[in-house]
């Protein structure tokens, strides 16, 4: 408590009970984050948490529309001092990491317009994206 390294952290986990999300801040403080289903954290994290909520982002978003909201978010932080432009993202199922490759960046880049709804062609897209980098 006497010492700010200047680090925070987002900790998730699954057991018997269900999916669990924590924000970790200074100085030391755990915040459960269930309620919402998401946090951000980092420079840009209050840019990023807006855009989820001006998305209406929830824990039963489907994973084309979590991937879409996370870009997005992930965009709307970068006017903060200390974030840059390049995005690495991976996706997390059944059990294996998927990192995004070019035509799901692009999908994204393609279906980012500065407001949180995708049309029904963008999902589509943005689903074929993610079933091809997840083999799914």
């Amino acid at each position: 408590m006497q010492h700010n390294l200047q680090t925070e952290a987002l900790v998730a986990g699954v057991d018997d009970t269900g999916a669990h999300l924590f924000a970790v801040t200074h100085p030391g403080v755990l915040l459960p984050v269930e309620t919402t289903g998401y946090s951000a954290v980092g420079s840009g994290g209050i840019h990023a948490a807006v855009r989820l909520s001006l998305g209406q982002h929830n824990k039963i978003a489907t994973l084309v529309e979590t991937v879409y909201n996370i870009y997005e978010a992930k965009k709307a932080a970068e006017v903060a001092p200390g974030v840059g432009k390049l995005t690495d993202l991976a996706i997390i199922k059944d059990g294996k990491v998927c990192f995004a490759e070019k035509p799901l960046l692009d999908a994204l880049e393609k279906a980012h317009k500065e407001k949180p709804a995708l049309t029904v062609p963008e999902q589509e897209a943005l689903k074929k994206a993610c079933n091809d980098c997840t083999g799914t």
